[in-house]
This record gives structure tokens, sequence and C-alpha cells, in this order.
């Protein structure tokens, strides 16, 4: 979400938006595989949230909604980013890896949404949580798309973001006679599907 965002009607517009777009999963369909990993009987509920003391956290409307879903908030002081130390670190993460794709590609900083996808996407299928091993011998190497799907995650198709892409045309946009191309060429904006 850009920095305008203040409202969390806003915020919902814009996740409806982007899931009407395919951009991310239903939350339906996010929610059918929380219960296919999790098992059907448990019930996955959000108890207590702690966030940073930005607008959209404290705004009346978020704070609302956390009241209807009865779920708890505490809040760091101000300016003391290190007790939320494991969000910044991801947050720091992600945005390295935005910031050394820009460069490599050529990319322009408006393409920045594709960029942090695409750094969220390798992110979640080459890494995962830090876990005891002894405690978790089968989640000790696993990824964060692993844990969270039940499925190894496919890595082979994640190509390089901004690399030559090929788009085939469909069969009415050439010619078979003639020495037309069969695909428009772009460059990669990340996965899409």
């Amino acid at each position: 979400l850009s920095h305008g965002s203040s409202s969390v009607a806003e915020m919902q517009s814009r996740l409806a938006e982007a899931e009407a777009a395919g951009l991310v999963p239903h939350r339906s369909a996010f929610n059918a595989l929380l219960s296919r990993r999790f098992g059907a009987e448990e019930k996955m509920t959000v108890a207590a949230l702690h966030t940073d003391n930005a607008g959209e956290f404290l705004s009346r409307e978020f704070i609302e909604l956390l009241d209807k879903d009865q779920v708890s908030q505490s809040t760091c002081p101000p300016h003391v980013h290190e007790l939320n130390g494991i969000a910044e670190r991801a947050i720091r993460t992600i945005f390295s890896l935005v910031r050394s794709n820009m460069v490599a590609s050529g990319a322009t900083p408006g393409l920045w949404p594709h960029l942090v996808r695409h750094a969220l996407d390798v992110s979640n299928r080459c890494t995962g949580p830090t876990v005891d091993a002894a405690a978790v011998p089968d989640s000790a190497f696993a990824t964060s798309f692993e844990l969270l799907s039940g499925e190894k995650p496919k890595v082979m198709g994640i190509m390089p973001f901004g690399c030559r892409a090929f788009a085939v045309k469909p069969r009415e946009a050439y010619s078979k006679t003639r020495f037309d191309t069969r695909a428009w060429v772009g460059i990669n904006l990340g996965r899409s599907a």
C-alpha cells in the first residue's frame, strides 16, 4: 500500500481490487489453504496484534475493526524500532532485494510494486523462519511457502527481474505466410501466477 493510505476502508478497497485482478489470493482461498494445512478442526484466529505507531494502525477505523474481531493490540513506544525487530528486519531484507533487483535490471522506481512482489516471492520460496531443529525436525529446513502450503516450492520458474520475456501472440495476430514474429518482446516483472 502507498503511504497515502490512511483508512481501513481504503486499504480494504485496494485489497478487494487486488483480489479481483488476481494479484493476491482471495481471502476464502487463503482461509481454505490454512484449513487444509492446519486441519479444519483447528480454527485459526488472531488474538493479539503488535504494531508500531504508524497512523494506519492507530486510526479509529482500524481500532474499531480490531474491537469487532476481539483482537487485542499493543504498540511499540514511538521511535524505538528495536522493539519491533522481526518486522524491521523483514522489511530491510525485502527492500534490500528490491534495490538490488532495481539496479541489476535497470528498472525505474515506478516499478516498485512489481519489484516488491518479486522480492516477496523469492524470499518466501527460498527462505524460512528460524526453527529449533530439535523441537521440530521435519520443518527445520522448510521455506515459508512450504510451511504454509505443505508443498515444496518450485523455484526454477523464478526468472531474474527485468530479463527479456516473450508473450506468445494469439493465432490471429500473425500471418503464416510472412515473417511476422510470433511473440511480443517485453521484460519480466515477476511471476504472473
